[in-house]
């Protein structure tokens, strides 16, 4: 089967993609940003690249160790965002908050309950701007935000190297890379945790800091992972998560007090790089006023009404 011609962008081909395939071969320590970015536009234009070639591009990657070099993945994000849809949020004229997420890298097979989407909402009903993923049936992917992150990494041997790219990103200006010691990909509500953390001023400049931080950091008590477990499937998580937001004295003290913690620790790290906390201690007060009052639920709920009446609207189109 021939492959299909490329008619969006005539400049790139598998002929120009084959110059940088072999760059990255055979001399890999010379494969910089710019040639990251030429592949990974390659890659996402179709009729530019053969399928033969995105394996032996992938293969060099794994082998030379390029995959996990802070330029080729500033590279990579440069381009998504390149292509990604723009979502322009209502936003007040004063309204100076920055644009906050926590996602975690997946991977480090514990099956813990997802305390990063949790902690999101926990985070949005203390007053930060999250921003998650949009529906997928939109079939968009959210713009890249000016503000902050919490990325955890499921091994800590990767975690300097997402906080070097991170801070090459001219979007982010502040930023947690979390590793917990069981190779958790979250910040552990079970013992220590690695932070490789950057920030950058109003002048640019840009600081790093590698810290060890712990429940005993946050003033919550430690908990083992196999009490924050996951529920058996979407309709069990979706319960645990109703009863967290709904029910917050019970859940605080009963049996989801586990998970109360653990998600009160990574909304407070959340808070922290959205500068409405001044240290994680008090984000953890503001996390637990936020779902004590009732506005994490109130936040959800919002959510669903506009999520809903995005997929309305979506399926209102194509009738």
């Amino acid at each position: 089967m021939s492959e299909q011609p490329n008619l969006s962008n005539p400049d790139l081909s598998p002929e120009t993609f084959r110059k940088l395939l072999g760059k990255l071969i055979s001399a890999p320590a010379s494969f910089n940003r710019a040639d990251a970015t030429l592949a990974i536009e390659h890659l996402l234009i179709p009729g530019s690249v053969l399928p033969s070639q995105i394996g032996s591009f992938l293969t060099a990657l794994h082998l030379s160790g390029m995959e996990s070099d802070s330029e080729v993945l500033a590279g990579a994000a440069e381009v998504l965002r390149r292509h990604s849809v723009v979502v322009n949020s209502p936003q007040a004229e004063d309204d100076r908050r920055r644009t906050v997420d926590i996602v975690g890298t997946g991977g480090d097979g514990h099956n813990t309950f997802n305390v990063s989407t949790t902690a999101a909402v926990v985070a949005a009903g203390a007053g930060a701007r999250v921003h998650k993923d949009v529906p997928s049936r939109l079939q968009a992917h959210l713009h890249p935000f000016d503000g902050g992150l919490v990325l955890g990494v499921a091994h800590p041997k990767l975690g300097e190297t997402f906080v070097q790219a991170l801070s090459k990103d001219e979007t982010v200006q502040h930023a947690m890379v979390v590793c917990g010691e069981e190779h958790l990909d979250e910040i552990s509500c079970a013992g220590r945790t690695r932070v490789w953390e950057f920030r950058k001023s109003e002048a640019g400049t840009v600081s790093f800091k590698e810290s060890i931080i712990s429940p005993e950091t946050f003033g919550v008590d430690s908990h083992l992972l196999a009490h924050v477990a996951g529920g058996k499937g979407p309709g069990e998580n979706a319960e645990i998560f109703t009863k967290l937001l709904t029910q917050p004295q019970e859940a605080a003290q009963g049996e989801l007090k586990p998970i109360f913690d653990f998600v009160l620790i990574n909304a407070a790290a959340v808070l922290v790089v959205a500068e409405i906390a001044k240290d994680v201690k008090e984000g953890v007060e503001l996390a637990r006023q936020s779902i004590t009052s009732g506005e994490a639920w109130k936040t959800f709920q919002s959510f669903k009404e506009w999520d809903n009446a995005v997929g309305n609207l979506a399926t209102s189109s194509t009738n």
